[in-house]
């Protein structure tokens, strides 16, 4: 009786001592992954062919589709804004880049498959003006909390130094906006005086083929008129040729 009691014993201590192995070991396993990942994030080095699958799938994961074309992410203008200052041109070349890495025709596999599709993803979206704004409006509170945390952080001479170079660049913004404004409304002035030409010249074109088409009208009615009296003029001509005749006689 002893005997199986010990058995069973042994054999529930296993089983226990086998969840808890394998649990430890998956809470191991997550530890080193998350390890791993936070050990990307702090990367800032160029993605090469060792890494790049990762540091995409990480990036992809964190919703962070900046640090996945290694671009700057947004920063908050001189009113608050959060706004993005890569252009079309370099985002085409990031994305260029890196999509040689992970492209299937250079590097084969799921991974290298599914990295490629994150990539496509993130610039297609950074490349759209609405979802891009979109994105930047979500990130604007994340900003702001950084911006109060840089500015709780920093001494009175610096917080004064900020706030002066935030009013300069407030000042040279408002400045840039005013210039954008005119420059618009000027093209837009330009705009309507081309339309009101193109239709002062469309109505000319339009009463000269009317004029055009009146004598084209009136010259086909004096043809007419010109033929029929030849025709009426032909047909009178024997009358009078037997009157004539007949004149002679007598």
């Amino acid at each position: 009786m002893d005997r199986v009691l010990d058995r069973a014993f042994n054999r529930a201590h296993g089983t226990v001592h086998n969840v808890v192995s394998s649990a430890q070991a998956r809470s191991d396993s997550k530890q080193q992954q998350k390890s791993r990942e936070d050990q990307l994030r702090s990367l800032t080095t160029p993605m090469t062919a060792d890494d790049v699958v990762e540091r995409i799938d990480t990036a992809f994961k964190d919703g962070d589709y900046y640090r996945l074309l290694q671009l700057p992410g947004p920063q908050l203008n001189s009113l608050s804004k959060a706004e993005w200052s890569v252009s079309s041109s370099e985002l085409s070349k990031a994305y260029r880049k890196l999509s040689i890495l992970v492209h299937p025709d250079k590097a084969p596999g799921e991974k290298a498959r599914q990295a490629f599709e994150q990539l496509k993803q993130a610039y297609n979206e950074l490349r759209d003006p609405e979802r891009l704004a979109a994105r930047l409006r979500d990130a604007e509170p994340a900003l702001h909390k950084a911006a109060e945390r840089a500015a709780a952080a920093a001494s009175m001479p610096e917080r004064v130094e900020m706030h002066a170079a935030a009013e300069e660049r407030k000042a040279k913004l408002r400045q840039q906006e005013a210039r954008t404004f005119h420059s618009e409304i000027e093209q837009q002035m330009k705009r309507r005086q081309a339309e009101a030409a193109a239709k002062k010249q469309r109505a000319q074109s339009s009463r000269y083929m009317q004029q055009q088409q009146q004598g084209c009208s009136s010259s086909s009615r004096e043809g007419d008129g010109r033929q029929r009296g030849r025709e009426t003029e032909e047909s009178e001509k024997p009358g009078r040729q037997r009157q004539q005749q007949q004149q002679s006689n007598g």
